[in-house]
């Protein structure tokens, strides 16, 4: 039979080894709460940079320019923007001069079609982007009345720009038109200035 005495030593060491166990336990937990600790710091340190370099990178772009395109006046071939100044820098004007050519077509077998193509050209002979020509058509019909409208038109980037009268009528019954005139009143466009003897340029299309 055990005595009380040894009873209670026996249950003190049973209960040592427990102690030493949690305390083991306690270390553990505390090294993966620190390791957890520098984890979490090393990714809020490295967020913070990345967030730095974007806001640095957003500063870098505010203002900057966005890229201009450029026309080269003394290359053949390449239109002259509004604005480019016939390659004379900002502010300056172009002088532009238009070539005229009429044609008529049939437009079924009673009406016609008459078309005015233009060519609005710099001082270099370089086609002019965006010039605005508008003009009076005035058509003649075979009992000599006169009816007359306006047109205008926008040049594209070899400087054509094309106006069309259609619908005429060429044969009866009623009034047929036996030709149509367009007349240049105006040309315009960011810094162009139409030249000598532009303004009143006539063409004259005679009926199919």
């Amino acid at each position: 039979m055990i005595g009380p005495e040894r009873a209670t030593h026996a249950v003190q060491q049973n209960q040592e080894p427990r102690r030493g166990e949690r305390g083991a336990t306690v270390i553990e937990y505390g090294i993966i709460v620190s390791i957890l600790l520098i984890s979490l710091s090393t990714v809020i340190t490295r967020f913070q940079e990345s967030e730095a370099s974007i806001v640095v990178a957003s500063q870098n772009r505010v203002g900057t320019p966005p890229e201009v395109l450029s026309y080269n006046a003394g290359a053949a071939g390449n239109p002259i923007a509004p604005g480019g100044g016939g390659g004379g820098g900002g502010g300056s004007t172009i002088q532009t001069t238009v070539s005229t050519a009429g044609t008529a077509t049939a437009q079924g077998s009673k009406k016609w079609t008459a078309i005015v193509e233009m060519v609005a050209l710099d001082g270099s002979g370089n086609p002019v982007l965006d010039a605005q020509i508008a003009g009076t058509w005035t058509l003649t019909g075979d009992d000599g009345s006169l009816t007359t409208s306006s047109a205008n038109c926008s040049s594209d980037s070899s400087g054509v720009c094309n106006i069309s009268k259609w619908g005429l009528q060429r044969i009866p019954p009623g009034t047929t038109i036996v030709s149509a005139e367009f007349v240049i009143d105006g040309v315009t466009g960011q810094d162009l200035v139409p030249a000598a003897g532009v303004i009143g340029s006539t063409v004259t299309i005679a009926a199919p």
